[in-house]
């Protein structure tokens, strides 16, 4: 599936998404690929951007994404064959994995041992005869499905590394491809190619388990005149995604000018797979803006009215985005707070002397009007 969410700068699109991550992934497995700077390397580089992720550890359980991948994807694979086969290994290792699969790091023996070492080439045996089964076992994947194993199967960080490396098709010395027990890549291998392949791989590993939710973030400068091959091969490489990739939520945040501007140059087999989804993310209005300024004050127990004057609100108000809004209340809560200067409002410090003053005229009049509704109320009070 594809997603485009559109909004102005400082909007929420991001905070959305991980709101929307949050809801749906147990593991957060949420990628997030900044703009490529190389048109000869796009997928290279999409792939590498997934590939740090899914080593970085997961806070829930201090295992990274990828042994959380491997697990639960082995889980409901080993299940599969204990129920075909009932031999005795294939009953053990489901049953000590069945409640938890990350079990499957800790019980079936330390690290170093015997006992380990043919528990995991048993790991890799059975989860190959299932891809094969299942997949084509040509170009790169099989090699990929058994460096994901191997980087799993290891505790030693060093020895992550060096997979690590290896997953990344990096060229590694003779000796470290002894120490992991895998073979080199060929000098000629197609960096591009062989990315592709290893994303495929990943979601289809992920087909057991969670979708991979790649989130393609900062991608303004793509829309720059000396950028145009650079926009036109990454729109060729997100449809080569779409085409390969399945189990997959492919998102795009993107201003409103930057997506006419694409919806123009890509063409209509990409537009149509990348915004089968459109959210636009409208500016809110200044009472919206309020609320969320007063949640954020709620935090720290003091009322927003409490906190700030009129004539402060009204500047902080006076922004033209969330996070416009909620940078500035936080200057003026410093400025109170830890006498640090107040910096000159940012809305009127990027304006022209005219457009400043009409800027300014339009806050005096707002002020004027609170004013008079104030006067007002207190005539009828009395």
């Amino acid at each position: 599936q594809g997603a485009v969410v559109i909004g102005e700068p400082g909007t929420g699109k991001t905070h959305l998404i991980m709101r929307l991550a949050k809801e749906l992934l147990k593991v957060n497995r949420l990628v997030f690929i900044r703009q490529p700077n190389n048109p000869d390397a796009v997928i290279y580089h999409i792939y590498s951007r997934i590939l740090e992720s899914l080593v970085e550890k997961v806070p829930e359980n201090n295992y990274t994404q990828l042994e959380n991948l491997l697990a639960n994807s082995f889980g409901k694979i080993i299940k599969e064959v204990a129920e075909k086969k009932n031999t005795q290994k294939d009953k053990y290792i489901f049953d000590s994995i069945k409640n938890n699969p990350l079990d499957i790091y800790t019980i079936l023996g330390a690290e170093g041992t015997q006992k380990k070492r043919e528990y995991w080439h048993y790991i890799e045996k059975i989860t190959l005869e299932y891809w094969l089964n299942n997949y084509s076992a040509a170009s790169y994947a099989k090699q990929i499905v058994k460096g994901i194993i191997k980087y799993c199967s290891y505790s030693d960080l060093n020895y992550k590394r060096i997979v690590t490396r290896w997953l990344a098709a990096d060229e590694l010395a003779p000796e470290e491809l002894t120490k992991i027990g895998l073979d080199g890549w060929h000098e000629e291998i197609s960096k591009e190619s062989f990315s592709l392949e290893a994303i495929s791989v990943l979601s289809k590993l992920s087909l057991l388990d969670e979708p991979i939710i790649m989130v393609f973030d900062q991608l303004e400068g793509l829309g720059l005149p000396y950028n145009q091959q650079l926009l036109l091969n990454f729109g060729e490489a997100i449809k080569e995604i779409f085409t390969y990739v399945p189990n997959s939520l492919i998102i795009l945040n993107l201003f409103p000018d930057r997506w006419q501007q694409f919806k123009h140059i890509f063409n209509n087999s990409i537009i149509e797979r990348i915004s089968s989804h459109q959210i636009y993310l409208k500016k809110l209005d200044r009472h919206q803006l309020k609320q969320i300024l007063q949640l954020k004050t709620k935090t720290i127990g003091v009322d927003v009215v409490n906190l700030f004057t009129e004539d402060e609100l009204a500047d902080i108000l006076s922004g033209n985005s969330i996070r416009t809004v909620l940078n500035r209340a936080a200057s003026y809560y410093r400025s109170k707070i830890y006498q640090i200067p107040l910096p000159e409002s940012p809305q009127l410090s990027t304006l022209n002397t005219e457009e400043a003053i009409l800027k300014r005229l339009e806050l005096l009049e707002d002020r004027f009007n609170r004013f008079q509704q104030v006067f007002s109320n207190l005539a009828s009070a009395f």
